[in-house]
């Protein structure tokens, strides 16, 4: 029973844990992991309702911690990027 409950929980942690959001975005993820944590506490307590209801709010901030995180290192690697070039259009400037 707790496995189809949980299991698109279960898998919006997954990802978000697989984008870095635990690192990022720390209290955040702290939060979503009280609330997943009062999942599994309603479904062993037979609160079913609850559970399916607090279930989409638990993955919805899953989701959301994971394309935060997602934005984050692909905006921070284009920042990366376009300060290499900045560098390298001053070194050509620089030889000419």
């Amino acid at each position: 029973m707790a496995r189809k409950e949980l299991s698109a929980a279960y898998q919006a942690r997954k990802d978000a844990i697989s984008a870095g959001a635990g690192d990022l975005y720390v209290d955040d993820f702290v939060a979503a992991e009280r609330g997943f944590r009062g999942l599994a506490e309603d479904i062993e307590n037979e609160n079913l309702s609850s559970a399916r209801k607090d279930s989409k709010n638990v993955m919805q901030a899953y989701r959301d911690l994971e394309l935060r995180a997602i934005k984050q290192h692909t905006l921070g690697e284009a920042r990366r990027l376009n300060q290499l070039a900045g560098k390298v259009s001053s070194l050509g400037q620089q030889k000419q």
